[in-house]
Order: structure tokens, then C-alpha cells, then sequence
């Protein structure tokens, strides 16, 4: 079963995808503290790329030491961590905590202005802007996302759909409007998003068990089915699916960890799943029908969930003349396993924003490559579009407006 190795590779990709970023929430209990030191000690030894597969050990036995007021070494543990992975913004934020407890004022307020700029969850957030309300180093924040320029201005609606972090929906509609010169409000009331319409266990697992039935022969797949009890036919089933996928992964040579990792995995998309775009459109539609006769001009609910419609595999956005629904799941750190980023995943949620609020406009798609507006077919080429409009769709946004007002 070695030969399959390399095929199986690709699947990672999968497995990696639905699995969450690790957090403290996440991690194995802690060692004894004792065995966390000698660990650690260990791992200084070791070259800084095998190091940082370590770096959690770093960050506990920081933690440990802080608990117990001894700041010197939680200090030197959490910035040895740093510097392997800087990106782990907890931690920065730690450091920030230590650095104002010991009088270190300069370095407390750079490190926990690192974490209020990039973190993306808005726990963290909050935390870093209070620290840096204590160290006198930012004016506490107002508590309205109000961004509004004059009552009498054509105003595009913000629906939250499910739970959503208020700072980013705050952010993304300054944002909108700077671009977009049309008034932006977020709705004080969230759109309950319902059951997901389809869960990713209906489409994974079943991807899964055809990509590796289709590097192996007929034979050698009915030999790994009888050795499972299983038939043909079963297959169809998400707990045969499991155990033909889990056989093929160890019979790869796939490690416990990766095997806890495939079975956890299974648990998560057991529950998750996606969302059916079209369905959220239409209850976006009845509870905010569009009155034409005011100054607003449409509504655009936007949500952290994964969404779909029809036959595709995921989507960015779906919209109609006066409603559209977009989602920013696929643009998210956590999603993509990349370093926390919240400047970057405004301006992705930008341009989604930009594209869904034309379709608000009733303006046909840009055929522009560069443009903010332009079609993208994965994140890759979402990227490397700007945030920009081309000028043919500057020209329909200044008639479109013209028309309303």
C-alpha cells in the first residue's frame, strides 16, 4: 500500500482545509512541568526549522512561568517562541501583558498593537484595544459601528446572517463607502441562518473514496473491502466510507497523530456544512423587502458561513437587483491555515463586497481582469485582482446612482 502515498499526499490538502488552526482550547493537556523543561531544553538544541514544529512546548511552559509571577523566564520563553512563529498573536498579546506588568511600556504597546491589527477573531481584538486603552496608548473605541455620511444619502443596508465579528462588518463597510461613495449601515438585527442545506460529509468522504479507488485496481479494492466486511454496494454509507478511507490512510503509512487528525476531522463535518445561497436570498427578501420609494437602495447580507447554489462546489457570493448574500468563510486565516491577517481578509471581503453591491445595482458583471469586480475562480485569483473599479464600471456606478437620486 506504499504506492499510495504520494496520491494520498493531495488529500491532505482536504484534511487540512476542515481541520481548525490549533488554539489553547485545542492543544493536549499540558505536560508535567518538570518534562515541559527538559522538552524544551531539547528542543533549543535543534536547527530553527525542525525547532518551530516544537513551538507549542515554548509557549506552555511560558504560560506556566507566568502563572507563577516568574516574568523573566515566561518573558524570554514567549519571545524564543516569536521568533519562530510571530504570527501566533495569543501570544504576542501575552507578551504585551508581561512587558506592562514589569514597566516596559514601549514594548507592551508594540506588541499588543501587532495583535489588534492583525487578529481576526474578536476576542482578541478586544483584548488588545483594553490593553492599549491601559497603557494610555488608544482612545477606547465607540461601541456603533455608525459610519454614515448625511441622512439623505443612497444607503446600501448591512444584514448579518448568523454570528458575526462586528469589527470586521465595521471595517468592511468604511471601506465600501470610502470606495464606493454610497452610504453604508449595519443592521442592529442578525438573519438566523437556519440548518446548513448540505453537509460537507454528503460530498467529502464520497471524494475521498473515489480518488483513491481511482489509483488503485478493481481487485485490490475488493480485497480491502472484504478485509473490511464491507461490499460495493456499501459504500454509500458515510460509516463504510469511513473505514474503506481510514484502511487506506494507515496502510500508507499515515501516523496516529494523522490518523486522530482524519477521525476528528470526520466529527467536524458530521456537523458542518454549507449553506444554500438562493434560500438565504430569499429570507434576506422577507424580512428586509426593498421599498423604492426611500433612500435605500438594496440589502446585502453577509455571513461567516460557507455558502453554495445549485451545482457549485462553494461560492464568494449570489445576488439579484436590490439583494445579494456574500460570504468571507473561504477568506478567513483559519480557512486557508495562513497567518492571521485582518487587514488582508477586509480587503478580500472588500472586493466580494464591491461585486455583490453591483449585482444590488442591477450592473452586469465586469469582463476587467484587474478590476475589484472582475470574476475570480479561486482565492488565488481573487488576490491578485485590485480593490479598484476599472473605469467602465465607475461610468455604470456614477449612471446607475444618477438614476436613484
Amino acid at each position: 500500500m506504499k504506492r499510495y502515498a504520494r496520491r494520498l499526499t493531495s488529500m491532505g490538502i482536504l484534511l487540512i482545509l476542515l481541520t481548525p488552526c490549533a488554539d489553547a482550547e485545542n492543544e493536549s493537556p499540558e505536560p508535567a512541568e518538570a518534562n515541559l523543561r527538559q522538552r524544551v531544553q531539547a528542543h533549543s538544541r535543534l536547527p530553527n526549522v525542525d525547532r518551530r514544529e516544537h513551538v507549542d512546548d515554548f509557549f506552555r511552559l511560558a504560560g506556566l512561568c507566568a502563572a507563577k509571577s516568574q516574568d523573566d523566564e515566561a518573558i524570554d520563553l514567549y519571545e524564543q517562541g516569536l521568533r519562530l512563529d510571530p504570527w501566533r498573536l495569543e501570544h504576542q498579546l501575552s507578551l504585551a501583558g508581561l512587558f506592562k506588568e514589569i514597566g516596559l511600556k514601549d514594548q507592551a504597546v508594540e506588541k499588543a498593537r501587532v495583535a489588534c491589527r492583525y487578529a481576526e477573531q474578536e476576542d482578541l481584538i478586544d483584548r488588545a484595544e483594553a490593553l492599549l486603552v491601559d497603557l494610555g496608548a488608544q482612545e477606547r473605541p465607540s461601541a456603533s459601528a455608525e459610519t454614515l455620511n448625511g441622512k439623505g444619502k443612497l444607503t446600501i443596508v448591512i444584514v448579518p446572517i448568523g454570528k458575526l465579528n462586528t469589527r470586521v462588518l465595521s471595517e468592511l463597510a468604511d471601506a465600501l463607502e470610502e470606495r464606493l461613495k454610497i452610504r453604508f449601515t449595519i443592521c442592529d438585527s442578525a438573519l438566523a441562518p437556519g440548518e446548513a442545506d448540505r453537509k460537507y460529509v454528503d460530498t467529502c468522504l464520497p471524494a475521498m473514496v473515489e480518488s483513491m479507488r481511482a489509483e488503485m485496481s478493481p481487485r485490490t479494492v475488493r480485497s480491502i473491502l472484504a478485509e473490511l466486511g464491507l461490499t460495493e454496494a456499501s459504500l454509500d454509507k458515510h460509516d463504510a466510507q469511513v473505514k474503506f478511507v481510514g484502511a487506506v490512510l494507515r496502510w500508507s503509512g499515515r501516523t496516529p497523530p494523522e490518523m486522530r487528525a482524519f477521525y476528528d476531522m470526520v466529527e467536524q463535518i458530521r456537523q458542518a456544512g454549507q449553506h444554500d445561497a438562493k434560500r438565504l436570498i430569499s429570507k434576506l427578501m422577507r424580512k428586509h423587502p426593498l421599498d423604492r420609494t426611500g433612500n435605500v437602495i438594496g440589502y446585502l447580507g453577509i455571513t461567516e458561513h460557507d455558502i453554495f447554489a445549485k451545482d457549485y462546489n462553494f461560492l464568494y457570493g449570489w445576488g439579484r437587483k436590490g439583494h445579494a448574500v456574500m460570504s468571507y468563510h473561504r477568506f478567513m486565516a483559519a480557512f486557508n491555515r495562513e497567518p492571521p491577517n485582518r487587514p488582508r481578509l477586509i480587503e478580500r471581503a472588500t472586493k466580494q463586497a464591491i461585486s455583490s453591491s453591483f449585482f444590488i445595482l442591477g450592473i452586469p458583471r465586469c469582463t476587467s481582469p484587474l478590476c475589484a469586480r472582475a470574476y475570480p475562480h479561486n482565492l488565488t485569483e481573487h488576490d491578485q485582482k485590485t480593490s479598484q473599479l476599472c473605469e467602465g464600471c465607475k461610468r455604470h456606478l456614477e449612471w446607475t446612482l444618477a438614476k436613484h437620486r
